[in-house]
């Protein structure tokens, strides 16, 4: 889970509080770890709002779309389209 003293700023970003010692101590790239923290705050978006999938890969820094469905499967196994419906 995404510590307390981690922020997803607008944009997507970590906030500099978070450090990388977070992604050290997870065995991840800082790369890697920021990515997970950027799907993990898209699939709270997906769930809790009602907000076009493309605002919400807008929102937690992804500049496409495409690559943005193509990452949330990767990691969460479903399209964030098929995710959202789960929760309707």
């Amino acid at each position: 889970p995404i510590r307390e003293s981690t922020r997803l700023l607008p944009g997507g970003h970590i906030g500099k509080s978070t450090g990388f010692q977070d992604a050290a101590s997870t065995g991840k790239t800082p790369s890697q770890y920021i990515l997970q923290a950027r799907l993990r705050k898209a699939r709270e978006l997906i769930i809790y709002t009602a907000l076009p999938i493309y605002a919400i890969a807008e929102e937690c820094g992804f500049q496409s779309p495409s690559y943005f469905t193509s990452r949330f499967r990767q990691m969460f196994g479903i399209a964030p389209q098929a995710y959202r419906k789960r929760f309707e």
